[in-house]
């Protein structure tokens, strides 16, 4: 590492532990009496969690990148962290803040060395969902009309990424000393792991197309087909498919899914892919 990167880094450290510390304090001071499992009690810690869940997910917000990526996974914790951060951080799973439209052109333009508009017939400028990575616009092929999804890297976030995994890394283990009960140093060590692969697109490719043979029995499956004469390590083409998230039980209901046939073809996918093929290949969140 850089003596930049090393400056970088320290500050980035001072900047987080201001937060770590006032969530500390948050806790101690708002939840003094608090002990029992009275109503007052229970409202009480409610509103301290939610505060607190509020002012991470404006750290996420902030930083963006993998600090985005983290905060997704703790949105994904309902069997462990309290309901108020789940509901809090969840916005990061398809909302999370946007690159500006032209920070995406300039992408495209410099990795498939073609403008958008040599590419596409149309190409929304919204996009459909965007999170810590990414972001997907809906566009229509010049070359034969077809609907597909682009999704596009945010330009900064491969800068930023060695820089932001090692503030983290510190951070986490600040924090374990502080808080002996601290059990979450798997999660540094699973995105060092991870992000690397995370950020070329190549690698997601590539295991979206091996999971389509594996799977091709299954008709009820779409496995979106990728279109690699557009694709790079930024930008991943693919054909669009509609839906929505596999916990919007609104949009189940609207679109008159089987709840309990759902359910069993979820399972009978994971079961094939773990035990038979030992190949998963999925988002650890319902975005």
């Amino acid at each position: 590492m850089s003596g930049i990167q090393k400056i970088l880094v320290l500050l980035d450290l001072v900047e987080h532990l201001l937060p770590q510390a006032a969530l500390r304090l948050i806790y101690k001071f708002s939840l003094r009496g608090c002990e029992d499992c009275s109503d007052y009690s229970l409202k009480a810690w409610s509103a301290c969690h939610k505060r607190s869940a509020e002012r991470l997910l404006d750290l996420c917000c902030k930083n963006g990148g993998i600090f985005i990526k983290v905060g997704q996974h703790i949105a994904a914790l309902q069997y462990l962290v309290p309901l108020e951060y789940v509901e809090t951080l969840s916005v990061l799973h398809n909302k999370a803040p946007r690159t500006q439209f032209e920070a995406i052109r300039h992408v495209i333009r410099e990795d498939l060395k073609a403008e958008l508009e040599e590419i596409f017939e149309e190409f929304e400028i919204e996009p459909v969902g965007a999170a810590s990575f990414a972001q997907v616009h809906r566009a229509k092929l010049k070359t034969t009309g077809q609907l597909v999804a682009v999704k596009v890297q945010h330009p900064q976030v491969l800068k930023h990424s060695y820089v932001d995994m090692t503030t983290m890394d510190v951070l986490v283990r600040v924090v374990a000393k502080l808080f002996p009960n601290f059990s979450f140093l798997w999660l540094a060590e699973s995105t060092k792991k991870n992000i690397p692969l995370e950020l070329d697109f190549r690698h997601e490719g590539r295991n979206a197309d091996k999971t389509r043979r594996l799977l091709e029995h299954f008709d009820w499956l779409k496995v979106p087909r990728i279109h690699w004469e557009f694709s790079s390590s930024r930008i991943l083409l693919m054909d669009y498919e509609e839906g929505g998230m596999i916990n919007d039980t609104a949009y189940i209901e609207k679109s008159g899914i089987d709840k309990q046939q759902l359910t069993r073809r979820l399972g009978s996918l994971y079961c094939e892919m773990i035990f038979r093929h030992g190949h998963v290949h999925c988002d650890p969140h319902p975005g």
